[in-house]
């Protein structure tokens, strides 16, 4: 799997380096199915210089499918890249049960399961 950590208005900072790259390995162990070289990570990180709001975007190239997730806070840095990681690894879940399942039937099972007994 490939990642690109791209920055704007911000300066690369260990500790963020370290957050991305455990998204980047847990994804990559999610997708080990895939061939490696077919998925791309790119992580946007951006700072408004104007007052003090972050930015994080996150988007998946697969074979198939494009997933992103955006989110922004007024506090630090590794909010956005949190909640970003949880979007994200929803989607690639999701992607994943589609694609071996197929959506009709994650949609049967999930009628079958509010119905009372």
């Amino acid at each position: 799997m490939k990642v690109a950590i791209n920055y704007k208005n911000l300066e690369s900072n260990p500790k963020t380096e370290d957050s991305c790259q455990r998204v980047a390995d847990k994804i990559s162990r999610m997708l080990s199915k895939f061939p490696a070289d077919s998925i791309h990570l790119k992580i946007n990180l951006e700072s408004n210089p104007h007052r003090k709001q972050f930015f994080s975007t996150f988007s998946l190239h697969l074979p198939d499918k494009i997933l992103t997730a955006n989110d922004s806070s007024y506090d630090d840095i590794r909010t956005p890249i949190t909640e970003c990681r949880e979007e994200i690894i929803r989607q690639v879940k999701r992607f994943k049960a589609d694609l071996y399942q197929g959506p009709n039937l994650r949609k049967a099972e999930k009628q079958h399961r509010r119905q009372p007994e």
